[in-house]
């Protein structure tokens, strides 16, 4: 525990780091937050604060060496303008045990101790820095149980027919999550695939689409109105042959996920009863 200063020593130099991450955690635990109970845990433990490093709005996977104030703070800490550096929790250092583990090294390299101000953390004495080493590893831990569930729940939606990202062309999205074929884009589609299954070429059949004044796919989201493209290309076409959608299965594959596949009516199937290659007799 910090000492108090009760016989007029000099008071112990300390740095206060402040971090949150996304809107939803500002809205949770703001910036604010953590600068008001430090300032008031500096106040009773007579701690003279040199300096406050905000960064607000970065995520706690990001080295600390990376981070525009984080970078400032260790700067500053191989200066030797404090001797500890004080955080409302381990988590605000860190979100992972590598990045948590990195930046106690960095600091300690500068002769920085590390102090939190709602757990029994100093790494300057050997049980506080034994309980660093456990926190740290709960705070990995937690941060990859939160990404395997949120992985998990990723690929149910997935199965359950729900599409989470960018919908494909030809369909629109129903409120219960599931694929709605959109007619007039379906019997593009279908064109399309007619059209190079008869020997059309990727080239020609963008040549044709653009010629015919045919708005090429360029993105929706759900809930919102596609946003069509200037002109077909190659790789528009070709995308539209290979996706695996207009066979009745679709697939995505979450950042950091293998993929995943959910079923949808096939909007080439629906359009192309007894379809004919464009231009023929």
């Amino acid at each position: 525990m910090p000492s108090t200063n009760s016989h007029g020593s000099k008071p112990e130099r300390v740095a206060l780091y402040l971090r949150v991450s996304s809107e939803e955690q500002r809205d949770r635990e703001t910036i604010e937050l953590q600068r008001d109970f430090l300032e008031q845990y500096c106040n009773l433990h007579e701690l003279e604060v040199t300096d406050v490093y905000e960064d607000n709005g970065v995520s706690g996977t990001i080295p600390v060496y990376e981070r525009p104030e984080g970078r400032r703070l260790l700067e500053d800490a191989k200066g030797g303008g404090f001797g500890a550096l004080l955080v409302y929790r381990l988590d605000r250092l860190g979100r992972s045990l590598l990045v948590i583990v990195d930046a106690h090294n960095r600091l300690e390299e500068a002769g920085v101790a590390m102090r939190s101000g709602t757990e029994p953390i100093d790494t300057s004495n050997p049980s506080g820095r034994f309980i660093f080493q456990m926190l740290a590893s709960f705070a990995d831990f937690e941060r990859e149980s939160i990404r395997e569930r949120t992985q998990a729940g990723l690929h149910r939606a997935l199965r359950n027919g729900k599409q989470l990202g960018m919908i494909p062309y030809g369909y629109d999205i129903s409120p219960d999550g599931s694929f709605v074929i959109i007619e007039d884009e379906a019997r593009i589609v279908a064109e399309i695939i007619v059209n190079i299954a008869a020997g059309a070429t990727l080239y020609s059949e963008a040549e044709r689409l653009n010629d015919e004044g045919v708005p090429s796919p360029g993105s929706k989201n759900r809930g919102k109105p596609r946003k069509y493209g200037s002109m077909w290309r190659v790789p528009t076409v070709q995308g539209i042959v290979k996706r695996g959608a207009y066979s009745g299965t679709h697939s995505e594959r979450p950042q950091g996920t293998h993929r995943a596949e959910s079923p949808c009516h096939s909007g080439a199937g629906a359009a192309t009863e007894g379809p004919r290659p464009h231009g023929g007799e």
